[in-house]
């Protein structure tokens, strides 16, 4: 709306300026029955336009050139947030594909009900509900009493756990660069169930607790 008025506001002082420049230019001959009768007053009224005029058409020049310079600014600019916007853009998409690679790791799947489920989907998918707590291991420092299966699930959990902390960094400085933290509610609610059960599971440090449940 702002760039709509500006752009009016430019327009209408430009056909001021030409309305008045014409006005002038014919107002000697309105009423004068012949020009050769009013040489004098001409040449006398030609100086004058040239000392009125002329500085003003300078000075509308002068808005103009600071119009455009102002204009060019902008677009410099918008230009500069556009590419930055696009480069997070790319390495939020990196992220995501390395978050989703490594709940895959080590290839685990667990036995629930009759089926086999990966370990990528019983942590991420709301249907497993509280049952889920049943087959992922709450986080342990002393892994000496835990089996090596139990290790490589609580392994990939830290590592989910990094990788949500390293998004929440990208996220941060792409929210920054706009008016509104589109890009959190976006991550918020895509991993919302996995950043739950990880903080439920006390896989998920304290920074992660407070951008992400905040």
């Amino acid at each position: 709306m702002r760039i709509f008025v500006c752009r009016m506001t430019y327009i209408i002082l430009i056909l001021f300026c030409i309305i008045v420049a014409g006005l002038l230019c014919i107002l000697p001959f309105i009423g004068l029955p012949t020009l050769q009768t009013n040489t004098t007053f001409i040449a006398s009224y030609g100086s004058y336009l040239a000392g009125t005029i002329a500085p003003f058409i300078s000075f509308i020049a002068l808005i103009a050139l600071l119009k455009t310079i102002h204009v060019q600014q902008k677009q410099l600019v918008q230009s500069g947030l556009e590419s930055q916007k696009n480069s997070l853009h790319f390495i939020l998409n990196k992220l995501e594909e390395k978050l989703d690679n490594d709940l895959m790791r080590h290839e685990i799947e667990v036995g629930c009900d009759g089926n086999k489920y990966s370990f990528s989907d019983l942590i991420q998918l709301e249907y497993f509900g509280v049952f889920y707590e049943k087959y992922i291991p709450k986080y342990n420092l002393k892994t000496d009493s835990v089996d090596l299966f139990e290790v490589k699930k609580m392994e990939v959990l830290k590592v989910t756990d990094l990788n949500l902390l390293r998004l929440a960094e990208i996220v941060m400085s792409y929210d920054r660069l706009c008016e509104k933290a589109t890009m959190k509610k976006y991550y918020s609610a895509k991993y919302h169930v996995l950043i739950n059960r990880l903080d439920k599971l006390h896989y998920l440090n304290e920074t992660n607790k407070k951008y992400w449940l905040s």
